[in-house]
């Protein structure tokens, strides 16, 4: 079935501008997602005021948006697990499937990925800030229907805290330092309390963070 979406697209610096766009029909298989909320990410920020981050230039008009969460409203073809009306949580990344870290399954360092809202390929991926948008099943991940979409679109930026804390090793007990209370480092705070960690220290520059690092639990 074709549709049109509305959806935030940037066409340069300082230039977001709500646009109506052709989705047209739902590629095979494809899930057809409706947006339920979405979390601003520094690349956002950085896309929209300079339509660049760091060597990832904007060439062409992109919808941004990759910390996103809604409710599939179409599946076409074989999506295990999924159906119209889940709730699902999207993995911003799109990966091939067949290069080498693809098939040591590793696909998070896949050589030829693509991540939503990004000007790092060209033809650009469009984002997850628009009213419907498309993805593969591997990218939806199925939440309870009592998960809120706001808390589930936190689970990409959470993903990021729960990994740097598994890298870290065994921290139960242990006094952890986390530098910077920006979004990520405070849902690492979370993450490494959930660890168990004895003594959680959070250092920035700034002191409303830092305020909000005690709330959520830090020493």
């Amino acid at each position: 079935m074709s549709a049109t979406t509305v959806a935030a697209m940037l066409f340069g610096p300082g230039d977001l501008r709500l646009t109506q766009c052709e989705l047209g029909a739902l590629a095979p298989g494809m899930v057809r997602v409706r947006f339920g909320a979405g979390g601003i990410c520094g690349s956002d920020l950085h896309y929209f005021r300079h339509a660049r981050t760091g060597d990832f230039v904007v060439t062409s008009p992109l919808i941004l948006g990759h910390e996103v969460a809604g409710q599939v409203v179409e599946v076409n073809g074989e999506a295990e697990g999924l159906k119209a009306g889940d709730h699902v949580a999207v993995n911003p990344s799109r990966w091939c499937g067949s290069c080498p870290r693809c098939r040591e399954g590793r696909p998070n360092l896949c050589d030829n990925i693509y991540f939503m809202g990004s000007a790092s390929k060209t033809p650009h991926m469009q984002g997850g800030f628009a009213h419907l948008f498309d993805a593969t099943p591997a990218q939806c991940v199925k939440v309870p229907a009592g998960v809120s979409f706001a808390a589930a679109a936190l689970a990409e930026p959470l993903a990021v805290g729960l990994h740097a804390v598994e890298r870290a090793g065994d921290v139960k007990g242990a006094h952890v330092a986390i530098f910077g209370a920006g979004p990520i480092g405070l849902l690492t705070v979370l993450a490494a309390r959930l660890a168990g960690a004895g003594e959680i220290t959070v250092i920035d520059i700034a002191a409303a963070p830092l305020a909000f690092a005690k709330t959520l639990g830090a020493d």
